[in-house]
C-alpha cells in the first residue's frame, strides 16, 4: 500500500500533494511517533527531507490557512491519484468553485 502512496506522491508532484493520518486510532501508535515512523520509511522510498516537509507540512498549511485554490488541473489530478478524506474533501470544494467559475464564462 505504502508503494502505490509513494508512486501517486511521485505522479502529481510534492508540491501538489498531502498526507494525512488515522494516528489517533486506539489501534494506531502515538501521533508523533506514527509520523517519525511514516517520514522514515518515505526517506527509505528516496523522498529528501524538503519532499516530505512539503507534502506533510508545507502545501497542506497553504491549502488551509493561504486561501490557495486549487487549479483545474491539480484538481483533477489530485482526484485521479489521492486516497485521504481530507482531500476528497478540499476536491469538492475546488470542483464546485471551478463549476460555478466555469458557468460565469
Amino acid at each position: 500500500m505504502l508503494k502505490e502512496v509513494y508512486a501517486n506522491i511521485r505522479a502529481v508532484g510534492v508540491e501538489r500533494a498531502t498526507q494525512a493520518t488515522d494516528l489517533r486510532q486506539k489501534t494506531n501508535p502515538p501521533v508523533a511517533e506514527g509520523c517519525v515512523a511514516f517520514s522514515q520509511r518515505q526517506l527509505d522510498a528516496g523522498f529528501t527531507t524538503v519532499e516530505i516537509s512539503r507534502v506533510a507540512a508545507t502545501i497542506p498549511h497553504r491549502l488551509l490557512y493561504s486561501g490557495l485554490h486549487l487549479s483545474e488541473e491539480a484538481a483533477c489530478l489530485r482526484a485521479r491519484y489521492s486516497t485521504a478524506t481530507v482531500r476528497e474533501r478540499i476536491l469538492r470544494s475546488s470542483a464546485n468553485r471551478c463549476s460555478s467559475e466555469h458557468d460565469k464564462e
